[in-house]
């Protein structure tokens, strides 16, 4: 593993002030760790978590009888600071799971930390920790057999636990400092999936999620609550015209103040091999007490969206453009819009610099305005063939691609958080033949 700490435009002449650090080791190469998350507070408190031990065992016939019976996965939690970095890992359980997003994390405002997992054949448990405490006893959250059960954080407030129940019914209640539900809010029959992140708190304790409706094509349905739980009409949205059997990727974010921004992109599937057709990246905004804006079409080309509000009344949105020139398609690249404090549209997308055909990508911010995309290049001219890059951004525009790491970096999206002084942390894990293993973080100063 290679960690420069130099940007990817300094190899072609440019510079950066800013550079990321040395790695910290979280858990050797040696070690069999798989799905790392993270977690940072805008106080620069941080949480890195993974599942550790070898997975189930896989015989001919799916019969080992040879084999010792599968206990579950350890659950490995690492509390720490931006500043300080991390610290010890403890083991909290023996028995997770080895599912894909098992394991969730978040930070309050209040500094509470939660860890929350699916117990191998089991509920999902969680447990919490003040500020420079020890995680309490992990603690049933939600019965076995619940969908889509996240962590969603505010960014300086409340943390809520959010899950489909049996009948299709969607739930969502804020947490209290000891891990428990507190008062459960029913938004009403979900149809959609929890890829990616459909839901959205703001600091004030409201809720926004975005579901499908239809099927030619499917439409956005979104769904809010305000701060005591009462649940609007959920609203349809419908975009241009739009063919039938098409796929759609869909984001939603929830600022401060109340405004609403929804993100929908459309697409169409190949008969063959080939990438699919776009038909569309659409926008659309609520501010408080007023109507929905009218559809704006941010791209053409647009497609699997991300969008994170990063300040008051302000949102960041990040998307994958398909570069074509009918019928050639020449690649993809990353853009950026925003969503000014007081605009009701979004600004003309911005080309992110040397993260072309990133694959894949993450986007985090903080209540001043910076965020940071990270992403890891498929095909890169100016970085190792494995690598994570980083672009730090803000009103004032976007920065230089910045060289994270080059190795055996694994193909699961990289982890990534921003505090309010806009210092950032990514983490990441490696590959082998064998499987992923080691857990490392960097992380990149601000300047002062």
């Amino acid at each position: 593993m290679v960690l420069e700490g130099q940007s990817a435009g300094a190899r072609s002449g440019a510079s950066s002030a800013a550079t990321w650090g040395s790695p910290q080791v979280l858990a050797p190469a040696s070690q069999s760790a798989f799905d790392p998350q993270l977690a940072v507070a805008a106080d620069g408190q941080t949480l890195a978590g993974w599942f550790d031990g070898p997975p189930p065992s896989i015989c001919a016939a799916m019969v080992c009888p040879h084999a010792s019976p599968w206990s579950g996965s350890e659950v490995v939690l690492d509390p720490g600071t931006v500043d300080g970095g991390f610290g010890t890992p403890v083991v909290v359980s023996t028995h997770g799971s080895d599912s894909p997003e098992g394991l969730q994390l978040a930070i309050s405002g209040a500094g509470v930390a939660y860890a929350a997992w699916e117990q191998k054949s089991g509920p999902w448990v969680i447990s919490s920790a003040s500020r420079g405490g020890s995680f309490a006893s992990p603690h049933t959250l939600l019965p076995r057999g619940v969908r889509l059960p996240h962590l969603v954080r505010s960014p300086t407030g409340p943390v809520a636990a959010v899950w489909s129940d049996r009948s299709s019914q969607l739930h969502y209640a804020l947490l209290r400092p000891d891990g428990t539900l507190g008062r459960t809010i029913t938004m009403g029959r979900w149809n959609g999936s929890a890829e990616g992140m459909p839901f959205a708190l703001n600091d004030r304790g409201e809720f926004a999620a975005i579901d499908t409706v239809g099927t030619t094509p499917q439409a956005p349905l979104v769904h809010v609550c305000n701060a005591a739980g009462r649940c609007s009409r959920p609203h349809e949205m419908r975009f241009g015209d739009i063919p039938a059997q098409v796929y759609e990727e869909n984001a939603i974010a929830l600022s401060d103040d109340g405004t609403v921004t929804v993100l929908a992109a459309f697409s169409k599937p190949p008969k063959h091999p080939a990438p699919n057709t776009p038909f569309g990246l659409w926008a659309v905004v609520r501010r408080p007490g007023k109507h929905w804006s009218a559809p704006q079409e941010l791209s053409r080309g647009g497609d699997e969206p991300i969008a994170v509000a990063d300040g008051n009344g302000s949102v960041t949105v990040l998307f994958d453009h398909s570069w074509t020139s009918r019928p050639r398609f020449l690649g993809n690249r990353l853009e950026t819009s925003t969503l000014p404090a007081t605009g009701t549209s979004l600004t003309r997308p911005t080309i992110v610099r040397g993260l072309e055909a990133p694959e894949p990508s993450t986007l985090v911010a903080n209540n001043a305005g910076a965020y940071l995309i990270v992403g890891m290049p498929r095909e890169p001219e100016s970085v190792a063939n494995a690598s994570i890059v980083a672009v730090s951004g803000s009103a004032g525009g976007l920065g230089t691609a910045q060289l994270v790491v080059s190795g055996e970096v694994s193909d699961h999206p990289p982890r990534a958080g921003i505090d309010r002084k806009g210092d950032a942390v990514v983490l990441w894990d490696e590959d082998s033949a064998s499987g992923p293993h080691g857990v490392f973080a960097a992380t990149l100063r601000a300047e002062p």
